[in-house]
């Protein structure tokens, strides 16, 4: 009975033994080294680990601002909200619903107001975190055309850009006390001498451009999009007066997104490759970060020394200081999708941005031959923690059941043997 007992045994631990190497291959997939083991804005991606995870929505997004690791503002213009939303789980933390589709959105993170401009709407809107109301301002009155972009500046200001089939304006807002200053600036002086280096600031050159402030030099500016060839202006702010003054205007660069980094000391303008500007003087270009196709979008890490940019197949990763490219992500290989595959069709990249920490960053995509379908792209590492657990549960739960049979089968083998 003794021996019987323990080939029993015995081949229960080779089980055992077999079991648990086959269910050690089946890990929840991360980045190896923690949240930042380059010591730059992103980890780094190892062979035979997905480094990216997307998720597809079912509606149009028009924007993207990350507020936290795996959560982000985001406009739906399919039903006409902003949304607090928990990317990696898909859930939706609070949902403002407004009159018009959100087109472009600023937040405040200091003040807790959310601004946004509405679809072929003469308002913009308000919606304070804190107690969830919703405001609304006239801003395009007779004579002034429609509001394409905004953009927060100096501190308790928000730019208005406007543009018609002629001619843009901007028109300063008191975001704080939620009122106009003063009318509408029509005209914009150019500062240099060489009236050439301003040219003609109008339509069609700005009619759905990229704007960005960078309150270090009081600077504004503005990227034409969709047109040949681009065109990008700068405009130098005056807090005292309220009045934007031309300083530039040049040919050849800009004509996607463009980003500011953080301390106001780099300004990149992504294209066929990635453009490094002088803030201070466009037809400065200090060097270039070299993109392996055209880059549609991207964004600053100061702190990490981390430049990211997309273009139709990949996620680059560069240093800011040495424009090295350090690491790859495939848009394709490296993604693993939650929540269901991939319904992304007629793909069309359009904001790439990084969360407050640096930790993480979002893709926004363009999904449909009518752009009714979004999806976003985001590192794995700070996927929804019941979304781990769940893979967790058909690896390493089924492992440590395992191990405690284990248990029990030494001690009795131990016992019978006795």
């Amino acid at each position: 009975m003794k021996k019987k007992c323990f080939k029993i045994n015995l081949f229960l631990l080779i089980l055992i033994s077999l079991s648990s190497n086959c269910f050690a291959g089946f890990k929840y997939i991360s980045i190896p080294g923690g949240s930042n083991a380059t010591g730059t804005g992103l980890a780094a991606s190892t062979s035979g680990s997905k480094s990216l995870v997307a998720r597809y929505f079912n509606y149009k997004i028009s924007e993207i601002i990350p507020i936290g690791s795996h959560s982000a503002l985001v406009g739906d213009m399919t039903s006409n909200r902003i949304i607090n939303l928990d990317v990696s789980s898909g859930e939706e933390n609070e949902v403002w619903q407004l009159n018009n589709a959100p087109d472009h959105i600023q937040y405040d993170a200091d003040n807790g107001f959310i601004y946004a401009s509405l679809s072929s709407s003469p308002y913009i809107a308000r919606i304070n975190t804190t107690t969830d109301e919703i405001e609304y301002l006239l801003v395009v009155k007779g004579g002034i055309e429609p509001v394409k972009d905004i953009v927060l500046g100096e501190a308790g200001e928000l730019y208005v850009y406007h543009a018609d089939d002629s001619s843009v304006s901007i028109t300063i807002v008191d975001a704080i006390n939620w009122e106009i200053t003063g009318s509408p600036q029509t005209s914009f002086e150019c500062a240099n001498e060489d009236s050439g280096k301003c040219g003609t600031f109008g339509r069609p050159t700005y009619d759905d451009p990229y704007i960005v402030y960078n309150p270090y030099e009081s600077m504004l500016y503005v990227s034409s999009q969709g047109v040949s060839p681009p065109s990008t202006a700068r405009l130098s702010y005056d807090a005292e007066s309220q009045e934007f003054t031309m300083e530039e205007q040049i040919r050849y660069v800009g004509g996607n997104d463009i980003a500011i980094s953080s301390d106001g000391a780099y300004l990149a303008f992504f294209a066929l490759t990635i453009h490094d500007i002088d803030p201070t003087s466009l037809e400065v270009e200090l060097g270039e970060w070299d993109t392996t196709s055209f880059a549609y979008s991207g964004d600053f890490f100061v702190e990490g020394d981390s430049l990211i940019a997309a273009n139709s197949t990949e996620i680059e990763e560069f240093t800011i200081s040495t424009h090295a490219k350090i690491n790859t992500w495939d848009l394709y290989s490296d993604v693993t999708y939650i929540g269901s595959e991939s319904g992304c069709e007629y793909r069309n990249i359009k904001l790439l941005r990084y969360t407050p920490s640096g930790d993480n960053a979002f893709l926004l995509s363009e999904c449909g031959f009518f752009n009714d379908g979004a999806e976003i792209t985001m590192f794995n590492r700070s996927i929804d923690s019941s979304i781990a657990s769940s893979n967790k549960d058909s690896s390493g739960g089924g492992s440590t059941s395992l191990l405690f049979l284990g248990f029990i089968s030494i001690f009795t083998l131990i016992k019978r043997r006795k």
